[in-house]
């Protein structure tokens, strides 16, 4: 039984990532289990949610295999902090896919803080997923707005944190795992000690119990294939940003681009 954790910040993967990895016969992918669990904490969030969130099963969850038979043990330990009705949760998916590795794509530095704490440490392998500055800014600005600077400014202070990580992790780059899916799915496979399967490049065939994640998960047009973007390479603003700001541009490269995989890429095809 294993734990893998995908750090990173919003926009930059993780949910496809989550989606991936999900379809190996050995994995189930919850999504961004941490959020749900952290906002459910009445009686009536609690029912809230059961009536109304759907599952990516197909069903709600109080129809869900996997959530309905969670909820008398949810409901009993509401008053619990994050941490203990992680350890709670984590105890029932054991009970429930005895062998199988459990996917929560929450991405937040503070979740994975504390849920370190509460399970062995051995049963955790965080994977870090980082999107080019120059493309995550194009999409939160479509969705956000803000100027180019202060959209580099807020990947570089979010992603600083992520790189003083002591916790041993896996370091990939969403370029990388858009345009190498395979041999990135393989350095993942290696580092969880299971075989890659080759129906992971599909993300639409997983077996997701995913409640609380990004809505692409429900896009069938998106959900299809890994997607890459490639619109920042019109954007003259954001090309200037990156060359103004060196420390950003260090950051990035590090990151992102630590498999040394883009040098490979064939931008003719």
């Amino acid at each position: 039984m294993a734990i893998v954790y995908i750090l990173g910040t919003g926009y930059c993967g993780t949910t496809v990532l989550g989606l991936s990895l999900g379809v190996h016969s050995a994995i189930v992918d919850m999504g961004e289990l941490s959020y749900l669990l952290d906002n459910i904490k009445t009686k009536q969030s609690l029912e809230n949610f059961y009536s109304k969130m759907s599952c990516y099963c197909g069903t709600i969850m109080q129809e869900c295999s996997y959530w309905k038979d969670f909820y008398e043990i949810l409901i009993n330990n509401l008053d619990k902090s994050f941490a203990e009705k992680y350890l709670i949760h984590y105890n029932f998916f054991k009970k429930k896919n005895p062998d199988k590795i459990m996917v929560d794509s929450s991405m937040k530095l503070d979740y994975f803080n504390q849920i370190i704490k509460v399970i062995q440490k051995n049963e955790v392998y965080p994977i870090l997923i980082t999107k080019d500055i120059r493309n995550w800014s194009i999409s939160v600005i479509k969705k956000h707005g803000g100027s180019v600077f202060k959209r580099f400014l807020g990947w570089y202070f979010r992603n600083r944190k992520f790189s003083k990580i002591s916790y041993t992790h896996l370091k990939i780059g969403y370029e990388e795992f858009a345009l190498f899916p395979e041999e990135i799915l393989v350095k993942i496979s290696n580092y969880l000690n299971i075989e890659f399967e080759k129906d992971m490049l599909e993300p639409y065939k997983s077996t997701s119990h995913l409640v609380w994640g990004n809505k692409m998960s429900k896009d069938s047009s998106r959900k299809s294939k890994i997607f890459y973007d490639y619109r920042w390479f019109n954007s003259y603003s954001v090309c200037l940003a990156f060359t103004l700001m060196p420390f950003v541009r260090k950051l990035n490269n590090t990151l992102v681009y630590s498999n040394n995989l883009i040098s490979k890429f064939n931008y003719k095809k």
